[in-house]
């Protein structure tokens, strides 16, 4: 039999949490386990859990990040397969029914399993896959090599539509704890680089933007135009390509790139906040990482700003 623990971390959402937990009991598809992680809420979080009955677990910990708090959880859970949900978003009731689908008819192949999703903001609503070039031809689709996958500008898997096998995610290390952004990109490619993947057709759910703290969003805390995003790529590519063996030449080339880009983006914005004792290190390191990064960025920017005429 096919069962899934359900893992919600959370922090500061007892508006929303109370939302989630019921999309899950609500599946057409039950969980062996429902366990929601309280990130150190200072809010009525914890009481709007408990108030959700003896079918969901609670496990409080002190603030330390989604990482750690999605470890936790997956450390603690049962079951075979692990599904993640943010506390913010949604699953469609067929979710948990059409991934255990997937696993069923694949033998359980994957490593992990992932949706398209729908985004949400006010009347207007895209496809994740759509905005990435993605499509599959069956509504089940097994990729046994996905490092040109995952390797890409823009992954189809987001971490709260996609399940792992408990096994895979633990023996890996799960996700990196220092890590706030940008640690789902580092575990779909840790494990897309050596497992299959599966892709499942159709939206398993909705990203929502029901969370209206700027401070509470993490794609806006850490964004492309502050330092702590790019500092954290830094730590994720130096890790992908202490991983050796597992790395052909291209894809080596392809992490320094991103590594040296990584750290021309430090400099760059310390220069910008006037952080200037901040600024020759990363951008040496850019520039011994690999030396065409900072050239083609200026190329770039003059291509930007003086396009040919049509």
């Amino acid at each position: 039999m096919i069962r899934f623990s359900v893992v919600i971390p959370t922090y500061n959402r007892a508006r929303l949490i109370g939302r989630a937990i019921d999309c899950v009991l609500r599946q057409s598809f039950p969980c062996q386990e429902l366990i929601v992680v309280d990130d150190g809420s200072s809010d009525e979080t914890v009481n709007v859990v408990r108030a959700a009955g003896a079918g969901v677990r609670l496990i409080q910990a002190d603030h330390g990040g989604p990482s750690k708090a999605r470890n936790r959880g997956v450390r603690e859970a049962v079951s075979e397969w692990i599904a993640f949900l943010d506390s913010d978003d949604l699953w469609h009731p067929d979710y948990l029914e059409r991934m255990a689908h997937a696993i069923e008819v694949t033998n359980g192949a994957a490593a992990y399993y992932f949706s398209d999703v729908e985004y949400r903001n006010g009347t207007a609503s895209w496809l994740h896959w759509t905005n990435c070039g993605f499509q599959v031809q069956e509504p089940v689709t097994l990729i046994p090599r996905a490092t040109a996958l995952v390797t890409g500008e823009r992954h189809p898997m987001l971490l709260p539509f996609t399940v792992f096998r408990r096994e895979t995610y633990l023996a890996d290390g799960g996700l990196m704890e220092s890590l706030w952004s940008g640690e789902d990109t580092h575990l779909f490619i840790r494990i897309g680089l050596v497992e299959p993947l599966c892709a499942v057709a159709g939206a398993g759910g909705v990203v929502t933007t029901d969370e209206t703290d700027p401070g509470n969003r993490l794609t806006i805390a850490f964004n492309t135009s502050t330092s702590r995003r790019w500092t954290g790529m830094v730590e994720m590519y130096k890790d992908l390509l202490s991983r050796g063996g597992i790395l052909t030449r291209e894809t080596r080339a392809l992490f320094r790139y991103r590594l040296a880009h990584s750290y021309w983006r430090v400099a760059r914005l310390s220069l910008a906040e006037k952080r200037f004792g901040q600024v020759c290190m990363p951008l040496l390191r850019s520039l011994t990482t690999d030396p065409t990064v900072v050239p083609r960025v200026f190329v770039d920017a003059f291509r930007r700003a003086f396009p040919r005429s049509a």
